[in-house]
């Protein structure tokens, strides 16, 4: 019998959907990523120079858990992408802009 592949979305998104402010919270490299502990459950599971990647919980109880003390911007997006069916978004300074999303400057 042939392996079962766990398949999951992805979705990628500019980072002009999150404010300055968020940007600015979230952890700016891997090794800040790992030095900052405890980290709030919002935080990302990964950290790149031009990004950040989110698992996103398709549990609306369990979402709800994780996001209730995220910055209201990134759970907004989070929730469109929960929503849109997706289980990871990753967020790069070059992805693509959503219209259906608040872009920040």
């Amino acid at each position: 019998m042939g392996e079962l592949l766990e398949i999951v979305k992805l979705v990628t998104l500019s980072t002009c959907h999150l404010s300055k402010t968020t940007s600015n919270r979230l952890p700016q490299s891997a090794s800040h990523l790992a030095s900052t502990r405890p980290t709030p459950d919002w935080w990302p599971e990964f950290v790149r120079d031009e990004g950040w990647m989110f698992w996103v919980p398709v549990d609306e109880v369990v979402f709800e858990a994780a996001f209730s003390e995220a910055p209201k911007d990134l759970r907004d997006v989070l929730m469109y992408v929960r929503n849109s069916g997706c289980e990871w978004c990753l967020f790069d300074c070059d992805g693509p802009v959503c219209d259906a999303l608040f872009q920040y400057d």
